[in-house]
This record gives structure tokens, sequence and C-alpha cells, in this order.
């Protein structure tokens, strides 16, 4: 039984001031629960001078020190499991882990581990639950220059529950974090064929402006919409989330000139084909929309796609002729059914 069993709810701490006994703390870095083993009697009330929302460390955040101001109530400030600091503007950060108020890129990789069921993520992925384990050091992470420019977790059993690999409820499996934008550097990032990845695409992924290759296909538990800062991604070139569940219509903003390969196949996209189809698209090779819900007719610009070689827009429910001026994409050597 832990000791906010005893004293009550984390988040309505009693006036408890002191320490949390150690016999409560787990063992510490022994202990087979990882957030004891992260955090210690943290884990069950944050000590005085700190906060914590909960009243103590989570999976996902530790405790953060209050900055003292003339004027604080001296019994307050050594009362353990505070929820927030009296007179002070120490903002909570989520994700931080070591209560300095940034996120680190290794704290970022610790919440994806954490919201994502890391723990079956398999054997060869353990180290990311450690965070002195340096993130170069991480299975699936490649560095350049000690930045994270390498995410590849297709081998990480990602949001599974147990060897029988059911899908876990919402509140076990969190998704991608929007904290994962703080990866800054970052520049291929694949989490392909993850058949129990429940989440959304965050609209923070417009803030990694460095990233030139995306595959998330192959997750049929990716919902949700297409965020339209992906327009913000002027490096990105390879561009896959055919095979996931996303709705709503395809963002115009997505079509920069830049990109080589879109894949959007076998989604639920609505609406009508964008309207950015044209003359910029100058480098597109691949073009791929097929088993969608997309209406209406192809544009006519289509056929300045110059760079075009295989094109597949079958299983919607378009209308009308095919453009003439389909036949200017000279490079084309692959066109998938229509119909």
């Amino acid at each position: 039984m832990f000791l906010t069993d005893i004293v009550g709810h984390r988040t309505h701490p009693h006036s408890l001031t002191g320490t949390v006994p150690k016999i409560f703390c787990g063992g510490g870095a022994r202990s087979s629960n990882l957030l004891l083993r992260q955090f210690g009697c943290d884990a069950i009330l944050c000590p005085a001078g700190t906060f914590h929302p909960n009243g103590a460390a989570s999976l996902f955040s530790g405790c953060r020190p209050c900055s003292p101001k003339r004027g604080d109530n001296p019994v307050s400030v050594k009362i353990l499991g505070r929820t927030k600091c009296n007179r002070t503007t120490t903002k909570f950060v989520h994700g931080d882990l070591n209560g300095d108020g940034e996120l680190s890129e290794r704290e970022v990789l610790r919440l994806l581990y954490t919201y994502t069921v890391g723990r079956n993520w398999g054997k060869q992925f353990e180290s990311w639950a450690d965070t002195s384990v340096h993130k170069c050091d991480l299975n699936g992470v490649v560095c350049v220059d000690n930045y994270v420019a390498k995410l590849d977790l297709t081998d990480a059993s990602m949001c599974v529950t147990n060897d029988m690999k059911v899908a876990p409820s919402p509140q076990e499996c969190k998704g991608i974090p929007a904290e994962i934008s703080k990866l800054s550097k970052l520049e291929i990032l694949t989490m392909n064929r993850r058949q129990y990845l429940q989440s959304t695409i965050p609209s923070e992924i417009g803030e990694l402006t460095n990233l030139k290759y995306i595959d998330m296909s192959g997750c049929p538990m990716i919902t949700g919409t297409l965020p339209s800062t992906i327009g913000q991604l002027t490096n990105l070139k390879y561009f896959n989330i055919a095979g996931c569940r996303l709705n709503g219509t395809i963002p115009e903003e997505l079509f920069q000139p830049q990109l080589e390969k879109i894949h959007l196949s076998m989604n639920s996209f609505t609406g009508t084909l964008p309207s950015t189809i044209d003359g910029k698209l100058t480098n597109l090779k691949e073009l791929m929309l097929s088993r969608n819900y997309i209406n209406g007719t192809i544009p006519d610009d289509i056929g300045k796609l110059i760079a075009l070689e295989n094109l597949e827009m079958y299983g919607n429910k378009l209308v009308g002729v095919i453009p003439n001026s389909l036949g200017q994409c000279i490079n084309l050597k692959r066109i998938g059914k229509f119909c």
C-alpha cells in the first residue's frame, strides 16, 4: 500500500511535513516499479519546497522546486505533496523529469516511451526507461552533432499491453505527445506498421521544420484530421500515412514544392482534391490517394506535375472525365485505376 493510500489522494494532500519514510518508497533503484525506480519517495509525495499538480511525481514528470518569495508562509513551505507553489510564478512543465523547467530531448523521448506503454515495446528498448542512458545510445535513435536526427520505432510494440498484444485503453496509451515538437533537429520519423498505436497527429508536428521523411503508414488506430501545420515542413520530401484512419479534408498546405512522394491511400479523407495540386509541385514523383472518400473532379492542373511517375486515385467518389492534360506527365510509369 502506498503512503498516498493512507494519507489521502495525491491531489488533496494533507498538511504533512518532514520526509516520507523510505520503507514506503519501494526499494529505490532496485524497484520493479518504474515510477518508484525513477523518483523514489517523490513518487509518494513531493518533498518540501517542491510541487507537482498531482502532489507527487508521475510517470511523465517529476516534482519541480518552488522559487521562494519573501512573505511565504514558513509552515506551508515545509508541507509535503504540494500541488502548487505559494506566491510564485514557477510554472509546471509536463514531461520535465529533473525539475529544471525545461524539456531536454532525453525527457521528450522518455515521455514518448511512457505515453505509448514503453514497458512492452520489447527488451531491446528497455534502456529508454533509464534516463541515465544517453539519448544517442537508445535503440532506434540516431544522433547528428549530439541532436536526435532520426527516430525509427518500427520494431517497438507501441501501445501493446501484454504478450497477447491486446490494444490498451485510451487512458493507458496516450499516443504521440505534442512535446515531440521539441526534437528540433529531427529529420527522419518512422513508426509505421504499429497496429495498436492509438493516437492523433499533433498539430505541433509543424514545428519540426527539419523533417525530411515521415512514415506512419499501416497504423490503423491513428485517427483524427491531418493538421494544416504539416505545411510548415518545408524540407519534407517523403510523407506516408497510408493505412491509417485519418478523416476530414486533405489540407491544401500539405502540397509543398519540395515534396517527392505523398502517400495518403486507405484513409477516410473527404472533400475535393486540393487546388494546390498544380505546377508548383515540380518534384512530385508519387501521388497515392486511393481508397478514400474524395469527391469532385480531377483538376486539369494535374498535367503540370511534370515529374510524376506513379499516380493512384481509385476507390474514391470522383466524377467527370480524365483530363487530357494528364498526357503532359511524360514521366508517368504507372497509373492506377480511376474507378
